[in-house]
């Protein structure tokens, strides 16, 4: 990241508020971030669908999802 971002080049992440904070620590100027809770919402019903997992974690899974949802507020916007 800090490689594409000294050579001028713009870098796109689909992270969690854990891995966005850090982004946000070490290219705090260059940093813009999107709270998209959709994606976090589709993400859990494709992991259901698809039945590739047990379904208990498939539920951590989307009881994840209330932690990550209570990060908006940190986010430049919200999609």
């Amino acid at each position: 990241m800090e490689r594409a971002l000294k050579h001028g080049r713009d870098v796109l992440f689909d992270i969690d508020w854990q891995a966005r904070s850090n982004c946000g620590e070490r290219a705090r100027d260059d940093l813009v971030s999107v709270f998209n809770p959709a994606a976090i919402d589709a993400a859990g019903r494709g992991a259901a669908h698809r039945a590739l997992d047990d379904k208990k974690v498939i539920r951590a899974r989307m009881a994840k999802s209330g932690d990550e949802m209570s990060h908006w507020a940190e986010y430049d916007y919200v999609w």
